[in-house]
């Protein structure tokens, strides 16, 4: 069974009307069909939480649409990983790499899964270049 790790970029791209939900979506769906275990540090659902809460408090969203933004999540049947579980790891490639220790939970659990991270951060995208956490990251739509 194929392990992928969706991060909170990706999942919002599910429910908000910005550049590359289509792809996001179709990626997701994919992803459902193909019954892959789908994984996330625990993490998530706090900057989902967070996500919605910016969004709405910048008139960009409906508090409906935030709070529709966690039920998705939960849809996915996501497996939560502990954070502390994690941080370790997490700490190492943050230093490695020089990214958030946020996004760097994400990449740990790619690693220690050995599955494939999948986010709509180009940003994160561009950080693993050239590391040997490349192959772990696969970002919808980057040619």
């Amino acid at each position: 069974m194929t392990a992928a790790v969706l991060d909170a970029s990706l999942i919002a791209k599910l429910v908000f009307p910005e550049a590359g939900a289509d792809q996001a979506e179709a990626l997701v769906g994919d992803l459902v069909r193909r019954r892959a275990a789908l994984h996330a540090p625990d993490l998530l659902f706090a900057e989902l939480a967070n996500l919605g809460w910016k969004k709405v408090r910048r008139g960009q969203a409906t508090s409906g649409a935030a709070r529709g933004l966690l039920r998705v999540a939960r849809t996915l049947g996501l497996r939560s990983w502990p954070s502390a579980d994690l941080a370790d790891g997490a700490l190492e490639i943050a230093l490695r790499l020089d990214c958030s220790a946020y996004d760097a939970l994400y990449l740990a659990l790619a690693d220690h899964l050995g599955a494939t991270l999948y986010t709509a951060d180009r940003r994160l995208g561009t950080i693993v270049q050239g590391s040997p956490l490349a192959g772990r990251v696969l970002v919808p739509g980057r040619g």
